[in-house]
């Protein structure tokens, strides 16, 4: 395993300047005060998500049950 040296472990210095006649572009939407804020799902909410877990067998039998399911129903 290679070492690191103090050479590879400096970080690039980053330099900026701020800009005192800066104008936003025509179009843009001025930014928001407010923060977007995380909501936990309720118990409901949660057991009513459907969530599909399909194991490696039945990825590959899928797109054939769905080319079945599809000439089943334009039989006529």
């Amino acid at each position: 395993m290679a070492r690191l040296t103090s050479s590879t472990t400096t970080l690039p210095e980053v330099t900026f300047r701020v800009l005192d006649d800066y104008v936003p572009p025509a179009g843009t939407v001025p930014q928001s005060v407010s923060y977007y804020q995380y909501v936990k799902k309720t118990a409901e909410e949660i057991d009513s998500h459907i969530e599909y877990d399909m194991d490696e067998e039945v990825v590959l039998c899928f797109p054939y049950s769905v080319f079945l399911l599809y000439l089943y129903n334009t039989e006529s």
